[in-house]
């Protein structure tokens, strides 16, 4: 961003909160079983569902992060 003339105003890591909502998602699906209805409607979902894993163990071993950045263009 910098290099491209702007000057950042402000950074926020909200990893640690959104790692929250996937867990809290997984625990959803799996005390629901939506999964096995998303089986039989629709393997696009059942792909999606079945990748919460992953997104968790990225964003706790740090291969994945989630923020805001501000910036402004420098006058």
């Amino acid at each position: 961003m910098t290099d491209g003339g702007l000057r950042v105003t402000y950074n926020e890591d909200w990893t640690d909160r959104v790692a929250r909502t996937w867990e809290i998602c997984k625990q959803r699906v799996q005390r629901s079983g939506v999964r096995h209805i998303a089986k039989v409607l629709d393997r696009e979902q059942v792909d999606f569902i079945d990748g919460f894993d992953t997104l968790l163990n990225a964003y706790r071993s740090g291969a994945m992060q989630y923020g805001a950045i501000v910036a402004e263009k420098q006058a």
